[in-house]
């Protein structure tokens, strides 16, 4: 069959646009209100209570034996070189009357290790003061580590450090010319990662369906047409009281799901906490593992709760294709948490001795699923937990799984490149996953066409940028108004973000492969997977711009098909058929999949 040239048209004249994003605060919980993003710099990091300038918590530099150990924030993957930030911090002391602190930055480049001085004050144990200054992030040749951090007091000072900002554009901030001519190619014999498929967590709210009087229409909206291919549960085995009817509910849920769904379900399964009696605080809520009578932590004890369980699931007719240990490490909160640091110490059970006493129970099963790990808060603690265990360990692991929270500006999908890129080049001796994902600026938006490009784009960078073979969101369903689709005890709502996903979840299968997709406009987004049998080929075109684009696009061997499209008056509607021959418009602000079929 000869190669086929595919025309996208649009009748407008050329002109030039150029766009930038808004200056930001890049740093992750900047008010401390979570534990992500800090950690030492010699001497003890902890959030606490026990002061703050606003909120609920602020950050705490303790047992500290040198003047420059402190509090400190990588901010390599944020900035960008020659761009000025403004820096600001409140700080306050604990047991010194008076001392002075500093915000420091650390800098590897081509020219070495340098240390940057951006502001001093006298700081004092009475009140909070604000330290404000400016840094213009220069360097020789790429550099490797980029910190801001606190130091300054006397050894054995201990001091609070709160609402930290760094302002200045984000890492992908840059102007670009748009024209509303563009060509792009599609290499099918150009092979990419093999993709698992794409994924919602059902872990709550799932209950909300008893009332509906409509299951039919929502079944059918929830999973034959949005054609997800993996459903991640939490593991509730032996838990009392409190969800402790959880598995009987995702039975139910399971069963239905693939009664409608075009294909069966994969299911992810993950702790969030073991019971409360192998807990520290014997709580599913906070804490971390507990210890035995000899001080030493129940790590045998939690891999048994692991073993029984999937005796369980499978009494309850589940078949579990991943498995996570434990979901997020790294994060305690109000919910259901279990903390483990990448090696054990005397406040929290090590994640890798954890791994290695739950891979020795697991690998005993006939069938064992396939493990991901370690499915940190984000891909800059993941980093720490993968560099903990050994490489007998990590032989173990099918796929690195993270998610992505507080990588970058989730007002700015493109500011998670840097990181994303990094962690593929670096961990690429496996497959990788994005295990969930869901916006929580701007009150976790899902409501409006804006939250729809967002997630499309997200999607996007984790499948072409991190090259992951897994893309999953985090709410399936929800409480009105969050989720793909969100719930009242007796109706539901179809989400904007629901159409982003089903544009890359309805259009691909497992075992798909992504290939080369290319484009000369720097507004364009493009990606496309091919079937194992080359029979089927999805491209999906996000235009992120605010102008109409005309794109010649040529695809080898592929003639018939049809083109969907969402865009602000647009629900992934089936516009047309696809002919080569006929001009298809991709309207500003749009994302289009174009469904080929190779005849």
């Amino acid at each position: 069959m000869t190669a086929k040239n595919l025309y996208l048209v649009c009748a407008v004249c050329v002109f030039n646009l150029s766009f930038c994003f808004a200056d930001i605060n890049v740093l992750v919980n900047p008010g401390f209100e979570e534990t992500g993003g800090w950690s030492s710099r010699g001497g003890v990091f902890t959030q606490s209570s026990e002061q703050k300038h606003t909120g609920s918590a602020s950050g705490k530099s303790s047992n500290r034996t040198m003047t420059w150990h402190g509090i400190k924030q990588p901010i390599i993957d944020k900035v960008i070189i020659e761009k000025t930030y403004s820096i600001s911090a409140w700080v306050k002391l604990e047991n010194t009357l008076a001392a002075p602190v500093t915000i420091s930055i650390e800098k590897h480049d081509a020219s070495g290790v340098s240390y940057t001085n951006i502001v001093s004050a006298q700081a004092n144990n009475t009140q909070w003061v604000q330290l404000t200054g400016t840094f213009t992030f220069q360097a020789q040749g790429e550099p490797s580590l980029l910190d801001i951090y606190f130091e300054g007091p006397p050894p054995g000072t201990n001091f609070f450090v709160d609402d930290v900002e760094v302002i200045g554009p984000p890492a992908a901030a840059i102007s670009v010319e748009i024209k509303p001519q563009a060509s792009a190619k599609i290499s099918p014999d150009i092979r990419r990662q093999k993709i698992e498929g794409f994924g919602a967590a059902g872990a709550w709210y799932d209950r909300t369906l008893a009332g509906f009087t409509d299951r039919p229409n929502f079944y059918t909206v929830l999973f034959k047409e949005l054609g997800l291919d993996i459903l991640r549960i939490r593991n509730t085995y032996d838990y009392n009281g409190y969800d402790s009817n959880y598995i009987d509910r995702a039975v139910k849920f399971i069963t239905v799901a693939n009664q409608y769904s075009p294909k069966p379900l994969k299911i992810m399964v993950s702790s969030w906490s073991p019971p409360k009696y192998l807990k520290s605080n014997n709580n599913t809520k906070g804490g971390t593992l507990a210890k035995d009578a000899d001080g030493k932590y129940k790590y045998d004890a939690f891999a048994q709760w692991w073993l029984n369980s999937f005796a369980d699931y499978e009494k309850h007719g589940i078949k579990i294709d991943y498995i996570s240990m434990q979901n997020e490490p790294d994060y305690l909160t109000s919910w259901d948490t279990c903390r483990f640091d990448p090696n054990e110490n005397e406040n929290n059970a090590g994640y890798d001795k954890a791994f290695r006493a739950f891979y020795n129970k697991i690998s005993k099963l006939p069938n064992p699923p396939k493990i991901l790990a370690p499915e940190g808060k984000n891909i800059l603690t993941t980093r720490r937990y993968i560099d903990a265990l050994t490489a007998e360990d990590k032989s173990h692991i099918y796929a690195y799984a993270h998610h992505l929270y507080g990588d970058g500006s989730e007002d700015v999908p493109d500011s998670f490149i840097r990181p994303m890129a990094r962690f593929a080049a670096d961990y690429n001796d496996k497959p990788r996953m994005q295990t969930e994902f869901a916006k929580e600026s701007s009150g976790g938006d899902v409501t409006s066409f804006e939250a729809a490009m967002s997630l499309a784009q997200f999607i996007h960078n984790s499948m072409v940028i991190e090259s992951t073979s897994a893309f999953i969101y985090w709410q399936i369903i929800w409480e009105a108004p969050l989720g793909l689709i969100s719930t009242t005890p007796t109706t539901f709502t179809i989400n904007p973000v629901y159409y982003a996903m089903k544009h890359y979840s309805a259009f691909t299968d497992p075992d798909w492969q992504r290939i080369e997709a290319s484009t000369d406009s720097p507004a364009l987004r493009m990606s496309a997977f091919i079937s194992p049998n080359n029979h089927n080929l999805s491209v999906i075109i996000i235009n992120t711009s605010d102008i109409n684009i005309s794109l010649a696009c040529e695809i080898n061997n592929f003639e018939t098909g049809k083109i969907y499209r969402t865009s602000q008056t647009e629900n992934c509607v089936h516009t047309e058929n696809y002919s080569n021959n006929k001009p298809l418009i991709l309207p500003k602000n749009s994302i289009t999949t174009i469904a080929l079929v190779n005849q």
